[in-house]
């Protein structure tokens, strides 16, 4: 009897020194490649046990009705993928996907009944956001978010202790712009960026059997990342072999900030459960895909 209280004991005080996870995804525009990677990234994270109350998904909620969508009503990232957008939980759509709700969120200030982050300096937090971008800059509807923006927002973070490590994904044109002249390791942020500060993103382009033609369905960068998370043991992957791997299919991908954070295992802030096989989808039938720049889609 003491045995087993002493055990549930060690484990109620492993998990407060761990801490939890918590996700903020974003898609900042309503093209349909933008949806299906925050749908995908959020079924990913609560495939591996991310809880469903500690992300915050904003999403415009248009690209499923894309005129050009070979599935009308759904969200795929590859041809054969399952339709992300089923069980999706959006918290934030329609006018309150803005810059104004976002910053909100991150500096967890209460401004409405949706959510806002409640992470601790005990937690890893994830950010995801999906965009066209420009130097300095990535588009939001109600407008763009900025160098500026950015670092004023990440800086109350870090100083009010709503997180212990952080991961930006920015899926983006010149995302490495947002990143690369401020963000120093004393912020215990890393930011991968699907380009450097002075180039172009792409986005994966498939050849539909259905309409006969070839479209942009999901982010590169996006891409790569959600591979790992499908089909990999992310306990035993680091943040370091992740991004090569990636890098190694998008050599234009980079990173910035607090390099210690590579040696992490991926399943600090992408969930600990190991993924239910049923909810992998079956990339390795997808047809043979290419590459779009994100500023010709």
């Amino acid at each position: 009897m003491w045995c087993l209280l002493f055990i549930a004991l060690l484990a109620t005080v492993q998990a407060e020194e761990d801490g939890d996870i918590f996700a903020v995804l974003i898609a900042g525009i309503d093209e349909m490649w933008a949806e299906a990677s925050v749908c995908h990234t959020y079924h990913s994270l609560r495939n591996h046990g991310v809880k469903e109350e500690n992300i915050i998904v904003f999403l415009l909620d248009k690209g499923k009705n894309y005129s050009g969508n070979p599935w009308p009503g759904e969200l795929h990232t590859y041809p054969d993928s399952p339709d992300y957008r089923v069980g999706c939980k959006i918290d934030y759509t329609g006018n309150d996907t803005n810059l104004a709700a976002f910053l909100d969120v991150l500096r967890q200030n209460q401004t409405s009944p949706r959510p806002v982050l409640r992470s601790t300096s005990k937690d890893n937090v994830l950010i995801f956001h999906a965009s066209h971008g420009w130097w300095g800059g990535y588009q939001m509807p109600g407008g763009g978010m900025d160098v500026a923006h950015l670092q004023k927002t990440l800086t109350y973070m870090h100083e009010q202790g709503f997180y212990k490590e952080l991961v930006f994904v920015l899926d983006s044109c010149n995302s490495g712009s947002l990143f690369f002249e401020w963000l120093t390791p004393k912020y215990n942020i890393l930011a991968l960026t699907a380009a450097p500060h002075d180039h172009v993103a792409y986005i994966k382009g498939f050849y539909v059997p259905k309409i006969h033609k070839s479209i942009g369905l999901v982010g590169s960068l996006s891409y790569w990342w959600q591979d790992t998370l499908d089909h990999k043991d992310i306990s035993n992957t680091t943040m370091r072999k992740m991004y090569w791997d990636i890098y190694h299919r998008n050599n234009f991908v980079r990173y910035y900030g607090d390099l210690d954070i590579l040696s992490r295992t991926v399943d600090q802030f992408h969930g600990r459960e190991n993924p239910h096989p049923t909810l992998r989808g079956s990339r390795k039938k997808a047809s043979p895909s290419h590459s779009i720049k994100m500023c010709d889609a």
